[in-house]
């Protein structure tokens, strides 16, 4: 199955830009020098099967492994043309998955403004997810999975700790389940 026909990436792209209120969001499939889009949501240009480079915020969040949140200025050549914008977005967020082999980025939050710690969190969780959907539907071992009783005490404690982000958790499981099932 090619990298640009996937359902479960197109959930988790569309689930992303929601949950960060962005108004663009690509899920990219970390190849070589390069990446190819996955899938788009919210009417970004840069369309399933698009090559990108890897530099900027793309290439710094890769090499760091941390996600990367900024409000670009518009002289910032680096990050010009993100998601088609004839200049520079007004907020990016760019997320590696745990391996570097995906990156999910989301620009323009809805409303104006910078995107928060949560939206941060949130987005580097829908990257963890992507990447292992990747791996899974590509016949690779895959991350170590929890034993049913550890993950359940898991999202248990989410739940207590958490409850906005555990329903996001849930949302997302639930959608995965449905979408390639």
């Amino acid at each position: 199955m090619s990298v640009t026909n996937r359902p479960a990436m197109q959930v988790l792209v569309d689930e992303a830009v929601a949950a960060t209120s962005a108004s663009t969001g690509w899920l990219l499939v970390v190849s070589g020098g390069g990446a190819v889009v996955g899938a788009a949501s919210g009417g970004a240009s840069e369309g399933a099967g698009t090559s990108v480079g890897l530099d900027g915020s793309r290439g710094y969040a890769l090499a760091s492994g941390q996600p990367t949140a900024l409000v670009p200025s518009p002289t910032d050549a680096s990050n010009r043309g993100i998601a088609g914008h004839s200049g520079v977005p007004s907020a990016l967020l760019v997320a590696p998955g745990s391996d570097g082999r995906v990156l999910l980025e989301v620009a323009d939050k809805v409303g104006g403004g910078a995107f928060t710690f949560e939206d941060i969190e949130v987005l580097s969780s829908y990257a963890a997810i992507a990447e292992a959907v990747l791996a899974d539907d590509g016949g690779e071992s895959g991350p170590q999975v929890s034993s049913p009783a550890r993950l359940g005490a898991e999202l248990a404690a989410l739940a207590d700790a958490d409850a906005h982000r555990y329903r996001e958790v849930a949302h997302v499981v639930e959608l995965l389940l449905g979408s390639d099932r």
